[in-house]
């Protein structure tokens, strides 16, 4: 079974837009797969105020530069005008996206999405019983109110894991954390709120 780390960066788009983008990766090819999409993901999704054309665009690009050994994608994007929450998607990239639906859905051996419309979706390595623990943490907390805590239980539940929220919307938060057994780094394309002092790398 390939053993997998996880890998984050944040770049722009051609035109000047904020993007995350993290996932999973084999174990030992992280700086490897972060210089591919730096250069890859230069690209223009074009302006656009529906957030469902917005992620749509996002997931296709992110779907047609995925190398083969990636069973985990995740991405977010500002795109300014967007009052609802949009641009931001998870899951594996060889499988077609699906309309963003509350669920549970394994991915692979061990490995699981837990997703929610508006964000956070989350991917993870465990249990269909850690799913239902995740699932239950975010519908108790209110989806992405509390992202920096949310972490923090993640980190407790899985030693690898992926959450993103959407980028673009009124109230939207734009962040992405990984964590696996290089620790948990939390990657944002702003800052609006204060991020609690826990054990953790945050990278603005």
């Amino acid at each position: 079974m390939t053993v997998y780390e996880t890998f984050s960066l944040k770049t722009k788009t051609s035109d000047g837009l904020g993007l995350l983008v993290g996932g999973f990766c084999p174990q030992g090819s992280e700086s490897a797969v972060i210089e591919y999409f730096a250069e890859a993901a230069l690209w223009s999704p074009g302006y656009t105020e529906d957030p469902e054309i917005l992620d749509r665009r996002l997931a296709d690009q992110m779907v047609s530069l995925a190398p083969s050994c990636i069973p985990v994608l995740g991405a977010c994007i500002h795109m300014p005008g967007i009052r609802s929450c949009g641009g931001g998607i998870i899951g594996d990239p060889k499988k077609r996206a699906e309309s963003e639906m509350s669920s549970i859905e394994s991915l692979g051996p061990e490995l699981f999405l837990v997703s929610f419309p508006g964000g956070p979706g989350i991917a993870f390595k465990g249990s269909f019983a850690t799913a239902n623990t995740i699932w239950n943490m975010i519908a108790d907390s209110g989806c992405c109110s509390e992202f920096a805590a949310m972490a923090d239980k993640l980190a407790s539940l899985t030693d690898l894991c992926l959450a993103v929220t959407d980028g673009s919307g009124d109230n939207a938060q734009g962040m992405v954390m990984t964590r696996d057994h290089k620790g948990v780094k939390v990657r944002s394309l702003s800052r609006p709120y204060p991020i609690p002092d826990i054990s953790r790398s945050f990278i603005a």
